[in-house]
């Protein structure tokens, strides 16, 4: 050590870091010269020196004894080893606190670390590390509880956790262990996190742990190395630890790694954005990959030479470059019909699609700026309205033949009162069940709608609502007719009340009615924050009590489809009862899928094993005859998107009562 370090140690590293005054000195000149002087022990350490002497600060200065440490991954021991001094060197817990205190996890294996092994010999056949471990260690083995053997198959038992120290999380499987095992024991307003990999490429799920559980966390600092350390402040309970992080949409985890990246210094984030492209790399998105590393400045400094992270932003940019590169090839030669993308692929597109040539230069640029591959350039194309004034006959001509020679299976719509309560019984007892465990999912099927993300997606959730009614909207104004200053509007399967609220807006009053009690309390909660005092609910318990209120405007989407068709047509009669002369409906439910058939006999002995959402269809004719029984006009009878497949026919009708 030359004396401009000890300056340097002096200058920068005497007074306490960003720790939210608690008390935490974790690089004085002391700890430095144990870092330094520790010996060949230490030497081989893949831990900078400025991670040594954080691990030592806070077994030595912060560790009041209130809970156990981890130690996950420390293969040669050298982070175990900093810990273990640190608790001989406090002096302000006794021998039973340091006795069995320091919990380490590692495989100590030396395959892939051969390179940092110098001249040590790894135990013959097996390659155990283990002996190295305990060599380094021996003076404070009884400080010490080593676990050899697979992260995976370890259990934590519960206890308090002080400090945490994570450099294992190499994968999502041993991310999201530790994650599982560790995080709810951890204590508010006490406990620390070292995540030793944050400052790196290739774990970059664990960017996405640390913005996920953001408000549990308070972030304490970086340092050189790739080691970011927080205090824990709010718990974590066992279901939000059990969080399936590696699931997530593509979408959703680069809002977090974004998130992540915008709150740290602009040193780390050059690195973020290197390991951001990996996570765009293994999603196939290699046009968010690109710009992702396009934006890495390598020229940003640290402030200090604990925080200048240069020489690993410029390494981790070369080596996702070069990812990226291998995987763009690897795709080009081995994925038929997903190909990197070219100018040619481009103007091919247009000739074959559109029938003509691209309008500019530009316009190419900006396809190849925006899609990844031939896959991703056909959807854009494919997605244009061009495309379909271009191919609108072909189109035509394929539904036409289609719907022409299309197969009838006999579905059965009517049936006894006794059945029918029986029927009802069963979708009432499935969906009250949906709207316990998956109320939003069940409302709306995407991922970013399952409890696990719905805090951050409800926004989003709740704005679907909005396009609906605004879609209905232009709905009645295409045929003439008035979009606000409805008498009273009723919403049949309104959930939570996505839409209902927002029908509220077009109408005097509004009843949204459901069959789940469940989802009928969130609606009812959702519309009282949000202040709208038109809105009320009703809960359909079963046939004999349906009694709609009479309405002028009558609503409901991708809700019908979910039951069996004999409730869908006794449903559409009663609605159809309570509409007012000159009222409005306006309904979907599918009205064929391929191979469908419905006897009531069979389902009702087959229903007691079905227990999540059902897709069922009532033929069109029994739609129409209910509505010409109602004495209604049929205003517009269109095929809608509420189904994916072209062999499932969903309906949207708007009729008026006569």
């Amino acid at each position: 050590m030359d004396l401009s370090d000890r300056e340097f140690w002096y200058r920068h590293c005497k007074t306490p870091m960003n720790t939210q005054n608690m008390g935490i000195v974790p690089l004085t000149w002391q700890t430095y010269k144990f870092v330094s002087c520790g010996g060949e022990r230490i030497s081989r350490s893949m831990l900078s020196i400025y991670e040594l002497a954080l691990l030592y600060s806070l077994a030595r200065h912060f560790y009041k004894g209130r809970g156990m440490i981890i130690d996950a991954g420390p293969l040669l021991g050298a982070s175990t080893f900093a810990f273990a001094r640190g608790l001989a060197d406090n002096s302000g817990i006794d021998d039973f606190q340091r006795r069995a205190r320091i919990y380490s996890y590692d495989i100590f294996r030396s395959n892939g670390y051969e390179r940092f092994l110098g001249d040590l010999s790894p135990t013959a056949v097996t390659g155990s590390l283990l002996p190295e471990f305990l060599a380094i260690n021996r003076d404070y083995i009884d400080s010490i509880v080593v676990h050899q053997g697979d992260f995976l198959s370890w259990s934590w038992p519960k206890e308090p956790i002080e400090i945490l120290f994570i450099d294992l999380a190499k994968t999502h499987a041993l991310n999201a262990h530790a994650i599982k095992q560790f995080f709810p024991c951890l204590i508010p307003g006490q406990s620390v996190l070292v995540q030793q990999d944050y400052v790196h490429f290739n774990e970059y799920w664990i960017h996405i742990t640390m913005e996920y559980f953001s408000r549990n966390f308070v972030s304490l600092g970086y340092i050189y190395g790739a080691t970011a350390y927080y205090l824990c402040v709010e718990q974590i309970n066992s279901a939000e630890a059990a969080v399936d992080l590696q699931s997530l949409p593509y979408e959703r985890k680069m809002e977090l790694l974004a998130n992540a990246r915008a709150k740290t210094p602009r040193s780390v984030q050059q690195v973020m954005k290197s390991a951001a492209a990996k996570c765009a790399i293994e999603n196939g998105r290699f046009a968010d990959a690109a710009a992702l590393l396009d934006d890495v400045d390598l020229s940003v400094i640290g402030d200090d030479r604990t925080s200048d992270f240069r020489g690993i932003a410029k390494s981790n940019h070369e080596h996702v470059s070069a990812l990226l590169g291998a995987a763009m090839a690897a795709k080009s030669e081995t994925v038929k019909g997903h190909t990197m993308l070219t100018r040619d692929d481009v103007r091919g597109a247009y000739r074959y699609f559109l029938g003509r040539e691209p309008e500019s230069d530009e316009a190419v640029k900006g396809h190849l700026n925006h899609a990844a591959d031939l896959r991703s350039l056909r959807a854009r194309v494919l997605s244009a309205p061009e495309f379909y004034k271009t191919n609108t006959r072909e189109l035509l001509r394929y539904f036409a033949v289609w719907e022409a020679q299309r197969k009838h299976c006999v579905v059965q719509y009517d049936c006894s009162r006794g059945d029918l309560d029986r029927l009802f019984a069963h979708i009432k007892a499935v969906w009250s069940r949906l709207g316990e465990v998956e109320p939003h999912f069940s409302v709306v099927s995407r991922r970013d709608y399952k409890p696990e993300n719905l805090d951050s997606n409800m926004a989003s959730f709740q704005r679907s609502g909005k396009g609906e009614v605004d879609l209905l909207q232009s709905e009645l104004r295409g045929h003439g007719l008035k979009t606000t200053g409805y008498r009273h509007c009723v919403e049949l399967g309104c959930g939570v009340g996505r839409v209902t609220r927002f029908l509220g807006g077009i109408s005097n009053r509004t009843t949204g009615f459901d069959i789940s009690a469940p989802h009928l309390t969130l609606a009812k909660d959702y519309v009282c924050r949000e202040g709208i005092g038109n809105v009320s609910f009703e809960h359909i318990t079963e046939p004999a009590a349906v009694a709609f209120p009479p309405c002028d405007l009558f609503y409901s989407r991708i809700v019908l489809q979910h039951n069996p068709p004999p409730i869908m047509l006794f449903l559409i009669r009663e609605v159809l009862k309570s509409l007012d002369s000159g009222g409005v409906a306006v309904f979907q439910l599918p009205t064929y899928i391929e191979g469908y058939k419905f006897d009531v006999g069979d389902y009702l002995g087959d229903m007691d094993r079905l227990d999540n959402q059902e897709l069922h269809a009532l033929p069109q004719e029994a739609v129409f005859a209910a509505l010409a029984a109602a004495g209604c006009d049929v205003l517009n009878v269109y095929r809608d998107n509420s189904l994916s497949s072209v062999t499932q026919v969903s309906n949207r009708f708007v009729v008026m009562k006569r």
